[in-house]
């Protein structure tokens, strides 16, 4: 079993380094910065929580440096910022956080695996709309600690939904980081 404790890192986190997918394919990397800020909330929220989500585009590739979670409220079924607030703490994060983007949207899930619902596919297609495309949304299961990705792209003048690989930043079925070595014995 993976130890996230390990994965705990404060201050601004070094970028994922940007390198584009070879296939092309939607992918949603990230970064193991993000990765603990989204386990550290699974740990001490309760209820579902959504989150904006920080980073860069490349082609069809996002990566994910971190997570900002705005004023709202939730319970084991949904979650909705809470307005005025929650809308202005995402605004005033992003325009007074120079240099970072918002690149999508992502909630928990707490009592069911990690899917995007209709309503959130509807609410990722009105986020990519609003957002530069590409954008992406991410669904993560409290219980299975499972990702789902979806990107929103530009084909052919149309705003499309298509499913995004979730890349993190080691393996969790060897505990190995991206570089090889053993996640027990890095230092983050």
């Amino acid at each position: 079993m993976i130890n996230f404790r390990k994965l705990f890192r404060f201050g601004r986190p070094a970028p994922v380094k940007a390198t584009q997918a070879p296939d092309g394919d939607p992918k949603i990397v990230l970064s193991d910065h993000a990765l603990a800020q989204m386990m550290f909330y699974l740990s001490v929220v309760k209820s579902e929580f959504g989150f904006a989500m920080e980073g860069r585009r490349l082609g069809h590739t996002v990566y994910v440096d971190g997570i900002f979670v705005p004023h709202q409220v939730g319970s084991s079924a949904y979650w909705e910022q809470t307005y005025p607030d929650g809308l202005d703490d995402v605004y005033l994060h992003f325009k007074n956080t120079p240099g970072v983007a918002q690149v999508g949207w992502g909630h928990s899930h707490c009592s069911f695996g990690a899917f995007h619902s209709s309503v959130d596919i509807n609410t990722t297609k009105a986020n990519g709309e609003m957002l530069k495309i590409p954008s992406v949304s991410l669904t993560i299961s409290r219980n299975t600690r499972m990702f789902d990705g979806l990107m929103c792209v530009e084909d052919g003048g149309q705003t499309k939904i298509v499913d995004a690989q979730v890349v993190l930043p080691f393996n969790p079925e060897t505990d190995k980081i991206s570089d090889g070595s053993d996640i027990e014995a890095h230092e983050f």
